[in-house]
Parts: C-alpha cells; structure tokens; sequence
C-alpha cells in the first residue's frame, strides 16, 4: 500500500513539473 502511495506521489509530482514547464514555455512565448 505504501509502495502504490509512494508511485501515486511520484505521478503527481511529475504532472506539475510538465504542468509548470509548459506553463513557463508559453510565458517565455
């Protein structure tokens, strides 16, 4: 179950730092 938890935190933390680098992408834009 932790195992699952730690993959589901990984996910989340990767989805933001493509969510914050396409955000600065197109700001730079």
């Amino acid at each position: 179950m932790g195992e699952s938890l730690t993959e589901q935190c990984r996910v989340e933390v990767e989805g933001l730092r493509v969510v914050n680098f396409f955000s600065q992408r197109r700001s730079n834009d």
